[in-house]
């Protein structure tokens, strides 16, 4: 049995029963030269996929939608009535926050996997975020400290950030030069430590009337929703105000942000809807989700990006079409040429 599966399929299709090649070409390499960039071209060509998933802190719902049409795919109570915060971990489970423990979801079925990890103390788990290292760490929202787990085991690792104005913390997000970001609601600060240490860094863009959600688009810029505000940016570099990126009427009720990794448009939360936003100019697209199991939306992610279905009913098409060609060069000749075999 070969021991890459698509040299398996070749195998199947281009070789006569004593292994040699029976194609009417010179050589079976100039096959996998013309094969292997019509698979890259069919993932290339074909759009990308990316579930939005959205918790809530009054039903304790999780939904899954379709990033394209808003169409739920699935949708899970967690049986608390709060979810604060999700997370997409670095083994492509959904992570999330209620009350004062961390649950898992697989974001295929929406199947819960139960409690991952739990702060110990009665706190709420606000804030959530996988840093660079790999490990899990989360925004107590009472005490004020950002404490950090194992991302594999759960196993709480102690206080990773603490005081420095950190004064019911919020959402945490880690910046593209791997610094912890902390969303202070009682101090209106946006606050930054180093990502590897947690030292206290400083503020970034002085006050913030009331810091709810954080994200960073593919530039780098930090955008962070304040009710009544909007949606502010931030220079990714500098730390400097960019100004107002969306007006919200009437005033923002909810709480998270995130840019969609296809395309690039800004998705906000706002009560029980989920508000959609050109992610380059920040013209209005309008309501993107609202209402059914959506009552106080406050945290939303997007899963990781894999191509349509579609793409792959075309690669099947691609190779049927391949296989009868080969088929009919087999009748044309059945004299094996060139003697290439392809290693078992």
């Amino acid at each position: 049995m070969s021991r890459i599966p698509a040299l398996g399929a070749l195998r199947a299709l281009f070789l006569t029963p004593d292994g040699r090649t029976a194609l009417p070409v010179r050589e079976s390499r100039h096959w996998l030269r013309f094969i292997i960039p019509i698979f890259s071209m069919v993932f290339l060509i074909t759009p990308l996929q990316a579930d939005m998933i959205v918790g809530d802190a009054n039903t304790g719902n999780i939904i899954d939608y379709n990033q394209q049409t808003g169409a739920i795919n699935w949708s899970v109570n967690d049986g608390s009535s709060h979810v604060y915060s999700l997370a997409v971990g670095p083994d492509g489970l959904i992570y999330y926050t209620t009350n004062n423990t961390v649950g898992r979801i697989n974001p295929v079925t929406g199947a819960n996997l139960g409690t991952f990890a739990t702060l110990g103390i009665a706190d709420l788990a606000i804030g959530l975020a996988f840093g660079p290292n790999g490990n899990l760490f989360v925004g107590q929202y009472s005490s004020g400290n950002v404490v950090q787990f194992n991302g594999k085991t759960g196993a709480l690792m102690g206080v990773f950030a603490q005081g420095n104005g950190i004064t019911y913390a919020g959402a945490i997000a880690f910046s593209p030069q791997g610094n912890l970001i902390v969303a202070s609601h009682g101090s209106s600060q946006v606050l930054s430590f180093n990502g590897a240490t947690g030292a206290f860094i400083g503020s970034i863009g002085g006050t913030v009337g009331t810091p709810l959600g954080l994200a960073f688009n593919s530039a780098g810029n930090l955008f962070v929703t304040s009710p009544g505000e909007g949606v502010l940016e931030f220079n990714g570099n500098t730390g400097a105000s960019e100004g107002t990126f969306v007006t919200i009427t009437p005033p923002l009720v909810g709480y998270a942000l995130a840019f969609n990794p296809n395309g690039g448009n800004l998705f906000v939360t706002s009560g029980s809807e989920v508000l959609q936003y050109d992610g380059v100019t920040g013209a209005n697209d309008g309501v993107f989700v609202q209402g059914g199991p959506l009552n106080l939306a406050t945290s939303i992610v997007f899963t990781a990006s894999v191509p349509e279905p579609s793409s792959f009913l075309l690669v099947g098409i691609i190779l049927v079409v391949v296989g009868i060609g080969a088929g009919w060069g087999r009748r044309r000749s059945r004299i094996p040429i060139g003697g290439i075999q392809l290693t078992p």
